[in-house]
């Protein structure tokens, strides 16, 4: 008999540890293994959101940007922390977003924010830096 318990107890432990090896088992409160991420490293989730913002508004000047991301649709509603600011959409499409950006002469330069609202209620903000 004592050497069938000999045998079993390291069984039991191997297949403990192979399970938990391969993946069969995840400890609880682990969030670094196969299987428990929704979106595995720096990947964003599926949805709207800006990645950035090619061009730079002109004090006085009507300058075309274009903020890159995803989720665009519609006639996107903006707000901006620079005063004096008018914008029109341009284009969209579900990864561009083309705007014509006016700042009224005499404002400040540095760096703002843009808020675009989408039709749906969300937003996100993208910075951007007048010269």
């Amino acid at each position: 008999m004592s050497v069938r318990r000999v045998l079993t107890i390291p069984a039991a432990m191997v297949i403990a540890v192979a399970t938990m090896v391969f993946g069969l088992a995840v400890p609880s409160g682990a969030k670094d293994y196969p299987g428990t991420n929704d979106y595995p490293g720096t990947t964003l989730p599926p949805g709207f959101h800006c990645d950035g913002i090619n061009g730079n508004p002109r004090v006085g000047e009507k300058v075309k940007l274009v903020i890159d991301g995803t989720g665009f649709y519609g006639q996107p509603k903006f707000q901006s922390t620079e005063s004096g600011t008018k914008i029109h959409v341009d284009h969209v499409d579900g990864k561009h977003l083309v705007i014509d950006v006016t700042i009224k002469a005499g404002e400040p330069k540095g760096g703002n924010n843009f808020t675009i609202t989408l039709a749906n209620g969300k937003s996100a903000n993208q910075h951007f830096f007048v010269k």
